[in-house]
C-alpha cells in the first residue's frame, strides 16, 4: 500500500468506503424485510449475522456517517445530499432510547469481550461497582452509566426483564419503523445512479483517477 497518497486522493477513498457502508445498510434492510416476510417470525434473524450486521452498519451511518458528511465540502452532490436526508430522517424517527439501544446492539455485535457491559474487566477482575461507560444522546450530549444502570435502562426500554419476549417485540418494531425510510432512499439513490448511468462507487472511483492515483 502506498502511504504517500495525497490528501485529495485519501478523501476520495474515504468517500468510497463511506458509500460502501451505505449500500451495506440498503442490502441488509431489504434482506431482513424479505426474511421477515417469508418466515413471519417475530424475532427477525434472532441469532444470525444479518441482524447483528444491521445494527453495526446502522450505528456507523447515523453516528460516524453524520460527522463525516458534516466535513464534506460538496454536500450538494446528489448522492451525498440524499444520504444526508436519509440520516436526518432516521434521526427524526428514532428516540433517545432507540439511539441508546442501537449503540448497545452495535457493541454487542462487534466486541468479543463486552467489558463495558460486564461486572469483569479485560483481566477478569471484578470492576468497581461505580465503573461507568459513556453513551450519547441524539443531540450529542455524553453521559455515563455503570453496569447496573445499563441493565436498568435496557430493561426499561423493553418494558420487562432481560431474556423475555418483549425484547424481540422491541427489535422487530424498531426495524419495521426504519425499513420504509431506508428503502425510500435506496430507491432515490438508485434512481440517481440510473440517470447518471453510473453508480456512486463509479463516481468516487472516477474522482480517485482524476486526482492522479
Amino acid at each position: 500500500m502506498d502511504y504517500n497518497l495525497n490528501i485529495d486522493t485519501q478523501k476520495a477513498y474515504d468517500r468510497h468506503n463511506f458509500t460502501l457502508w451505505c449500500y451495506n445498510l440498503f442490502e441488509l434492510n431489504e434482506r431482513l424485510y424479505i426474511e421477515q416476510s417469508i418466515s413471519n417470525k417475530l424475532y427477525i434473524n434472532e441469532n444470525g449475522y444479518l441482524l447483528r450486521s444491521y445494527f453495526v452498519v446502522l450505528w456507523e451511518i447515523i453516528y460516524n456517517g453524520k460527522k463525516f458528511l458534516e466535513r464534506q465540502e460538496d454536500k450538494a452532490e446528489k448522492h451525498l445530499y440524499a444520504i444526508s436526508k436519509l440520516i436526518n430522517e432516521l434521526m427524526g424517527t428514532i428516540s433517545d432510547d432507540d439511539y441508546f439501544m442501537i449503540k448497545y446492539y452495535r457493541n454487542c455485535a462487534s466486541h468479543i469481550f463486552l467489558t463495558s457491559y460486564s461486572v469483569l474487566d479485560e483481566k477478569d477482575i471484578p470492576k468497581d461497582e461505580d465503573s461507568e461507560t459513556p453513551f450519547y444522546t441524539k443531540a450529542g450530549k455524553k453521559y455515563y452509566l455503570n453496569y447496573n444502570k445499563i441493565l436498568e435502562k435496557v430493561e426499561k426500554v423493553f418494558g420487562s426483564k432481560l431474556g423475555v419476549s418483549e425484547e424481540p417485540r422491541y427489535k422487530n418494531g424498531l426495524i419495521s419503523r426504519l425499513y420504509p425510510i431506508i428503502h425510500k432512499y435506496h430507491l432515490e439513490i438508485s434512481e440517481i445512479d440510473k440517470k447518471n448511468d453510473k453508480t456512486f462507487n463509479d463516481y468516487i472511483l472516477s474522482q480517485i483517477v482524476l486526482k492522479g492515483c
